[in-house]
C-alpha cells in the first residue's frame, strides 16, 4: 500500500487523504496511518490548507538512499575483486 501512495505522489502533486484513498478499499483513518510512517521516513510531506492536510512526495530521502547504496554497492564489488585477485593468484 504503502508503494502505493508513492506512486500516486511521485508527479509532485499534493493530494488529500481522501484523493488518495480513492481505489484503495482502504478508509481515510488506514490512509492516515500508511502516510504517519512514510512522514516519519521523510518520504512524504503533510501540508496544511485551511482544515484539509494534503501530502505531497519528497524525493530527497529516496536519492539519499539510492547514493548510499550505490557506495555500499561499489565497495562491495572492491572487496569481491580483490578476493578474486587473492584466490586467483595463489
Amino acid at each position: 500500500m504503502r508503494l502505493t501512495l508513492l506512486s500516486r505522489l511521485k508527479d509532485g502533486d499534493s493530494r488529500s487523504v481522501i484523493q488518495l484513498a480513492e481505489g484503495t478499499g482502504l478508509t481515510s483513518q488506514g490512509i492516515r496511518k500508511h502516510l504517519s510512517v512514510l512522514e516519519s521516513a521523510g518520504l512524504v510531506a503533510r501540508e496544511s490548507i485551511g482544515r484539509e492536510s494534503r501530502f505531497v512526495y519528497q524525493p530527497s530521502a529516496i536519492e539519499k538512499a539510492k547514493q548510499h547504496l550505490e557506495r555500499a554497492s561499489a565497495q562491495w564489488d572492491n572487496a569481491v575483486a580483490r578476493l578474486k585477485n587473492l584466490v586467483e593468484d595463489e
